[in-house]
């Protein structure tokens, strides 16, 4: 079941903890700079919120730049918003002067806070290698899961700047963007997404585990699906009969570990994200549990042959994005960013 890339999903009667995040991701040409920029719509008692977010990480430095705005939108706000039906063809004004801009072709924005302001203007160039879940199931059904993803381009290029007081960005990026809506989030998971290898062959992975709340008390085992596209080869881990299957061997504030399984073959990966003394990382509150997100986490991602073990692949990457939201996760000084 195909979901066109980018139509807001959002609508005045969705029902309370419903969230939609359209995010894009990036990383410099010279493996130094990540970004994340992130806008995000939430039902809260209050109204619609409307987030938007652009972190900047720095690998050298170890620093991470954030700044956000938020705002409750007026009816007419949303429903002027809601009317552009689509993210890729989207702008909004802030009543504080800050703005953001979604076209096809490019991104534009500024944001202002106590700390400073950022802003951005970035061509972008799209590969349009569209990710989907490959079981039409997981969208059709409207309450189960209670939350879609989708990656509406796994390989764009970026080209442009963005400028913070203390950092002035003219750089390459390549990158994702990524389209999330359902009613809130998972009670737990960890996700990861990679488009550079330390490989002459140009690839993707992405990947998560979660567990559901089944009842107030109960949880589900971990829910584990992945795909990961090396050169002209995809091989897909999203089986609803095996996704309960997959081994999670370790997961805590900044390292997951996991062993998918499908028919014919295994693919273990490891990602390490150090700490916020060794690596830029920024966190955030939601519903009273903290999600974490670097850009920068190091993976080992090891392809089998599931009968002869025969390993097919072994592939390194050190620009691996690694968001975690754990009910152990805990708030660090550094990286912290916003309670929403």
């Amino acid at each position: 079941m195909k979901i066109p890339p980018s139509p807001i999903q959002f609508t005045r009667k969705t029902p309370s903890s419903f969230v939609e995040d359209f995010e894009f991701r990036g990383i410099s040409a010279d493996g130094r700079y990540g970004f994340l920029l992130r806008h995000s719509l939430q039902q809260q008692n209050d109204g619609a919120l409307l987030t938007v977010v652009m972190l900047c990480f720095d690998k050298k430095r170890i620093k991470t730049h954030a700044i956000y705005e938020q705002q409750y939108l007026s009816a007419a706000q949303l429903k002027s918003l809601l009317a552009q039906q689509s993210w890729q063809s989207c702008c909004f004004s802030f009543a504080s002067g800050a703005f953001f801009e979604i076209s096809r072709d490019s991104l534009r924005g500024k944001l202002h806070s106590h700390a400073g302001s950022v802003s951005w203007h970035l061509r972008l160039h799209h590969q349009d290698s569209l990710w989907q879940l490959r079981n039409p199931l997981w969208y059709a059904l409207k309450k189960w899961p209670p939350y879609k993803f989708q990656v509406n381009d796994s390989q764009i290029k970026y080209l442009g700047k963005i400028h913070f007081q203390d950092l002035d960005l003219a750089t390459d990026f390549l990158g994702s963007n990524l389209h999330y809506w359902g009613k809130g989030y998972p009670v737990e998971y960890a996700l990861a997404q990679c488009s550079q290898f330390k490989s002459p062959r140009a690839g993707f992975f992405y990947g998560f585990s979660s567990r559901l709340a089944v009842t107030k008390r109960l949880q589900s085992p971990y829910l584990s699906m992945a795909s990961i596209k090396i050169g002209q080869h995809s091989y897909h881990f999203q089986q609803i009969t095996r996704c309960f299957r997959h081994k999670v061997t370790a997961l805590d504030d900044y390292r997951w570990h996991i062993q998918y399984q499908n028919a014919d073959y295994l693919l273990d990966v490891e990602i390490e994200g150090a700490n916020p003394r060794l690596l830029p990382w920024a966190a955030w509150q939601t519903q009273g549990q903290v999600s974490k997100t670097t850009e920068l986490a190091q993976a080992t991602f090891t392809l089998y042959r599931r009968d002869t073990l025969a390993v097919v692949e072994c592939l390194h990457s050190d620009s691996v994005a690694l968001q975690t939201h754990l009910p152990e996760n805990i708030i660090h000084e550094q990286g912290f960013l916003v309670k929403a």
